[in-house]
């Protein structure tokens, strides 16, 4: 579905000139678009006064939204009492495209690099002391790989890709047709994917998590959890800063429940517990190595799920 991109529908908009005037001035709330190469992303800045910031990267746009720029999470974020910034995808805009894990595409060129320094300004000047990075299925990738531009900031990955080439199928042709129109050959196609795609979103291994990164996993989702999530945890053991919740929310990649998210969320915006204490307050602790019988669970669950249905 082509979405056409619509600033009416807000009150307060902020247009700059550039991304270096954005990091130079302190924003209000509202919208801000913000130039990156030849294109523009769109920010959502809720500020409430709370020391607490949640980022929010969009999963798959569902085709009830129409119009961009879409941002996801503002609901969560006034139900748990945290400043928000939401992120609007500027590679949606190009086309019939869902998703684009905030990857880039050929007007704005390599995203991280250039929208990682727009969101810690952005969380700097909303003055809070602990920062939650959150998105689901490819948010949740998204999340992962911008973690390292907030070095201090928690990252909340609810059933995350984590890895491209992996089942199911993440739909990368569609994003190299919408998002880089003049790579037409295998070679440009290739080319294209080892400048903008990163395979996994952080390469595991002992050491290489910059942040503590807190995915909260389906077991009832039994392809992300034996294609995406066993394999991530069998390739990070010994990462200590990585840390796991599985529950059953039922067969297939389903939502995270609404109780559940902010269940989490309140959790780790409690300032009265320590990081490692708010991440265990809310119910994640660091994976033990992820043996046969854990897989025959999610296959068990799995069918468990589809009798109750």
């Amino acid at each position: 579905m082509q979405r056409p991109r619509r600033l009416s529908r807000w009150s307060a908009e902020t247009r700059y000139a550039s991304a270096q005037e954005f990091v130079s001035v302190r924003p209000q709330r509202g919208l801000h678009s913000v130039p990156v190469g030849e294109s523009v992303v769109d920010l959502l800045i809720e500020d409430r006064g709370a020391p607490v910031t949640l980022i929010v990267f969009n999963a798959s746009l569902s085709s009830r939204v129409r119009l961009l720029p879409a941002f996801q999470g503002n609901r969560l974020a006034e139900d748990c009492g945290v400043n928000l910034i939401a992120v609007s995808d500027p590679a949606t805009a190009r086309g019939d495209l869902d998703l684009g894990w905030y990857l880039g595409d050929d007007l704005t060129g390599p995203l991280p690099e250039q929208l990682g320094p727009v969101l810690h300004h952005a969380a700097r000047c909303l003055g809070g002391v602990r920062t939650v990075l959150f998105g689901s299925s490819g948010g949740g990738y998204s999340a992962i790989r911008y973690a390292p531009h907030l070095p201090d900031a928690l990252v909340l990955a609810v059933n995350p890709r984590l890895d491209m080439q992996a089942s199911p199928a993440a739909g990368l042709d569609r994003y190299l047709d919408v998002a880089h129109p003049s790579a037409q050959t295998e070679a440009q196609r290739t080319a294209v994917i080892e400048r903008f795609v990163r395979r996994r979103p952080v390469e595991p291994g002992t050491g290489a998590f910059t942040n503590d990164v807190l995915i909260y996993q389906n077991r009832a989702d039994q392809r992300f959890f034996n294609h995406q999530f066993t394999p991530f945890l069998q390739l990070a053991r010994g990462e200590r800063r990585l840390y796991v919740r599985t529950d059953d929310n039922g067969p297939g990649h389903v939502a995270i429940p609404s109780d559940t998210v902010r269940e989490i969320l309140s959790a780790l915006a409690d300032l009265s517990l320590r990081p490692a204490r708010a991440i265990a307050a809310a119910g994640f602790a660091r994976p033990e190595p992820v043996t046969v019988a854990d897989r025959l669970a999610s296959v068990v669950g799995g069918v468990r799920a589809r009798r109750r249905r």
